[in-house]
């Protein structure tokens, strides 16, 4: 099953010939919500009353 989807991958790749910026794309959407989710967590652990 695992070298099944490791051909689909590589042909994938062949045809698309920029799947990296998809990829960029998707990692800087998902920094930004961990960034998010940081800064609120962080806005909590300063809060006095958290701890």
């Amino acid at each position: 099953m695992s070298e099944k989807k490791q051909e689909a991958k590589n042909s994938s790749t062949q045809r698309n010939t920029t799947p990296q910026k998809d990829v960029q794309k998707r990692y800087q959407q998902d920094f930004s919500r961990y960034k998010k989710q940081i800064e609120r967590l962080s806005k909590v652990m300063d809060c006095p009353k958290a701890a």
